[in-house]
């Protein structure tokens, strides 16, 4: 973990990349002489786990719990 980093802040800027790319609002290039426009093309899943990790760091970070593992139990069943 790098300690220079605002977690925090990224993962916010993170969620304001992926809304606005999972809106179709973000551009990559734009211009008005000729009115072109050219859409990104990202991957929403890649942002979306860099984002959980963000958040995952930034929570870390506050000093908050995190729960990284969900076990599923066992149970025997008398037949």
């Amino acid at each position: 973990m790098m300690a220079g980093i605002d977690w925090c802040a990224k993962a916010a800027a993170l969620r304001t990349r992926y809304e606005a790319l999972r809106d179709g609002t973000a551009n990559s290039e734009v211009r008005f002489g000729d009115d072109m426009m050219k859409k990104t093309k990202a991957s929403l899943d890649l942002l979306l786990a860099d984002l959980r990790e963000a958040e995952r760091l930034c929570a870390e970070s506050q000093g908050g719990r995190v729960r990284r593992r969900y076990a599923a139990t066992g149970r025997m069943r008398p037949y």
